[in-house]
């Protein structure tokens, strides 16, 4: 008022209402004087001219205004259309790299969360910001609805402002300390989330959370709770789920829950929980889920579910447990395992029979294997050792199946109450143990012998010549290694890395083998070996067998020529056409059967990788009876099938059959053991004396003869070949080397 006569500084410049104003504010499009003489038209004409003749310049809505191109649809402070028309029709406007773009097109420089809000129309920019909530409590962060207290040694529930819905006060010390309504008197009465998880509360005083009736999610996880009174939860009518997870909860009593009707969902895993009363769920009518998992429950009655009518799910690691809620037609995560059933571990008669008939033919099937290889002289010593090995393999998946035979009697009728402990028990890992090991011992050791044979097949001669000692040391040191593998791989699963939890706690038979769609501990390392090593071994065998009948029956063989060089030709064609047909049917054997037990295997572990839902009964076929299928069918294939064994036994007959009658049975059987152990023993006799390999040239018996085979041992032979046979006469005992690779007579 009455500023007619006051004089302005020589920095500004004077309104016609007598206000002095900075000159920087003098038609700036900004009405600075009172009287807005500082924007008048005419006074600024000029001014504004000259803005819009500059080059790259942005118009404003006004006419008046023009900016620089650079600031159009840019948010900075004083740069822009007084109009804020410069931020208008930005919806296709690309912000430089890192600048904030707002919801409504413009870009915003000084970013989110500043002290004012910017974005036009959207004020995105305050969204997501943190801010103080609490003056009690000042480092808690606040973003929209929910209060962040977590971790801030708090021993007091803070005040929060009244917007706040979610509030998180983990891991903080508020046990000892939670009163009476202290959560109601800080204005919470609206929360609908409170986490007070990891607290060290031990107990509730009387009706804590009273007044949190709008409150529908509480957890109360890893505190050190250890019972559950009947009025801890009053006033709690709204709450969906609650979270009692890793407590020390020993006992459920009755009506522990009753004031939660409508809950849906109950946590109580990872308690000491022994003992469950019959009404400990009641109230509980709107109950969908239920975790029981990692509870000592030992019996559980019947009726305990009974009031639960909505429960749908049950979760538990106990099969007691599953076999009760069935009962009320209630699901059970994880399901009853498909080996057994409530009563039985083997839950039918099918697989009862099975398993011991398998598990008896596997043990005395190679327990024969084992006697027959080592006493008598079946093929090369080398292949007997490696068979021996292979017989001990298999001998130990027979070992398995007669211990899940044994528990499934022991636990007859009772299974259920059981289950928990049978497949954490020593025993189940033993067995478990034992099936891994007795699987990857034989599918090595069928490599190993594969490996054998192709070699012998390849160079027979250089084979025949071989300083046996020597050969025979490097193949134990050969399955000393295939051992080793095969019981790390074993054994790997039963040390105390957490990754292995579990690894043959599975199924009640203690299996590993993957499966199935789910992912238990371990899961990639069941895939590693059951899967990738096998299928490996396999592909080796199969190469390796189709490689040999090929050798075994080309035109060009080069034993065959240089036999036939030495003998008649007309000799060849019957017998060794005999031996390829016998030879052919040998190898597809062994490579059929090593694709009925790991083809299965490794096809099903693929479609479960793939997420394919497979029926539940595939698991229990391919434990009792593909798995094992190895082990019951080798003896066959390198025992009883073989002929010499056969030409053995026959001889054995005649003998006992031909004898007089003062020939005592000893004596015939002894006959017959030294005839499996002469060749054996010669070469060890000689074994120290010479270098070389010795010779030894068995005779063809006349038909009439009651003598079964005349033995010359030849010392001291530097090398042995077909060029060595002189005349028809020696080579006439000798038959075309078989698949062992042994030169052996021909009748």
């Amino acid at each position: 008022m009455d500023c007619e006569k006051h004089k302005c500084s020589a920095d500004q410049v004077k309104c016609e209402s007598g206000q002095c104003i900075k000159r920087e504010y003098w038609c700036n499009h900004v009405k600075d004087c009172i009287d807005g003489s500082d924007e008048d038209e005419i006074n600024c004409m000029e001014s504004y001219a000259k803005e819009c003749e500059q080059e790259e310049v942005f118009q404003c809505a006004d006419g008046k205004q023009c900016i620089p191109l650079e600031y159009h649809c840019m948010i900075v402070s004083g740069s822009g259309c007084v109009d804020e028309s410069h931020l208008m029709n930005c919806s296709d406007k690309i912000c430089p790299k890192g600048v904030y773009k707002c919801k409504s097109g413009p870009c915003l420089p000084a970013g989110k969360c500043t002290d004012t809000v910017k974005c036009p129309e959207s004020w995105d920019d305050a969204d997501d910001c943190p801010f103080q909530c609490s003056k009690e409590a000042a480092n808690c962060t606040c973003l929209d609805v929910t209060a962040s207290c977590s971790s801030l040694q708090l021993y007091l529930v803070p005040d929060v402002n009244l917007k706040i819905k979610k509030i998180d006060l983990s891991h903080n010390n508020l046990g000892p300390f939670l009163a009476d309504n202290i959560i109601n008197s800080s204005g919470t009465t609206e929360v609908t989330f409170l986490n007070l998880s990891s607290n060290d509360i031990n107990k509730f005083k009387t009706s804590v959370f009273h007044r949190m009736v709008y409150l529908r999610i509480l957890d109360l996880s890893n505190n050190n709770l250890t019972s559950i009174r009947s009025h801890d939860f009053d006033g709690l009518r709204y709450l969906s789920k609650l979270d009692l997870r890793g407590n020390q909860i020993q006992t459920l009593e009755a009506d522990a829950f009753s004031s939660l009707h409508s809950i849906t969902e109950l946590d109580l895993s990872h308690q000491q929980i022994n003992s469950i009363d019959i009404d400990a769920f009641s109230g509980l009518t709107s109950l969908i889920t239920l975790d029981l998992t990692d509870n000592p429950i030992e019996k559980l009655d019947d009726r305990v579910f009974s009031k639960t009518r909505r429960l749908k799910y049950v979760k538990t690691d106990r099969m007691s447990i599953c076999c009760v809620a069935m009962g009320h037609n209630h699901s059970c995560v994880p399901p009853v395992d498909n080996f057994s059933s409530c009563e039985d571990l083997m839950k039918n008669s099918l697989l009862r029979i099975s398993i011991w008939v398998m598990g008896f033919v596997a043990v005395l099937g190679n327990m024969i294997v084992i006697l027959c290889h080592s006493m008598a002289s079946i093929g090369s010593p080398i292949f007997a050792f490696l068979v021996v090995n292979l017989g001990i393999g298999d001998l130990l998946m027979g070992v398995y199946l007669m211990i899940l035979a044994g528990a499934d009697l022991h636990y007859r009728g009772d299974y259920a109450r059981h289950a928990y402990h049978w497949k954490r028990s020593s025993v189940c890992q033993l067995a478990g143990f034992l099936s891994t090991l007795s699987s990857e011992l034989s599918v090595f050791t069928l490599t190993v012998i594969t490996l054998e044979r192709l070699k012998i097949a390849w160079a027979p001669l250089s084979t025949a010549t071989r300083d046996l000692a020597k050969t025979k040391r490097n193949y134990c040191l050969l399955m000393m290694g295939v051992w080793t593998a095969a019981v790390f791989l074993a054994a790997l699963p039963l040390s105390n890395i957490s990754y292995f939890s579990g690894f043959y706690s599975r199924s009640g038979v203690c299996l590993a083998l993957h499966i199935t769609q789910d992912n238990p501990n371990g899961w990639e390392y069941s895939v590693f070996v059951f899967m990738v090593l096998n299928f490996l071994s396999f592909t080796v065998i199969a190469v390796s067998q189709a490689w040999i009948y090929k050798v075994v029956n080309s035109p060009d063989d080069k034993i065959s020529q240089r036999t036939t060089s030495q003998c008649s030709g007309n000799r060849r064609s019957y017998g060794q056409r005999r031996v390829n047909k016998r030879t052919g049917r040998i190898l597809t054997l062994i490579v059929v059967t090593d694709a009925a037990c790991w083809l299965p295997i490794i096809f099903l572990g693929v479609l479960s990788l793939c997420d394919v839902s497979l029926p539940p009964e595939i698991f229990t076929w391919v434990a009792v009876f593909i798995l094992p299928v190895n082990s019951a069918l080798n003896p066959v294939i390198y025992t009883f099938i073989d002929r010499k064994l056969h030409q053995q036994v026959r001889g054995l007959r005649k003998s006992l059959l031909t004898h007089s009658a003062s020939t005592s049975l000893t004596e015939a059987a002894s006959r017959f053991t030294s005839t499996f152990r002469i060749k054996k023993s010669t070469e060890t006799a000689d074994s120290g004396k010479s270098k070389y390999k010795d010779v030894i040239c068995v005779y063809t018996p006349n038909k009439k003869s009651q003598v079964t085979h005349h033995i010359v041992h030849q010392q001291q032979q530097p090398e042995v070949n077909a060029a060595d046979l002189k005349n028809e006469s020696q080579c006439s005992v000798f038959e075309q080397r078989e698949l062992s690779g042994i030169i052996q007579e021909k009748e």
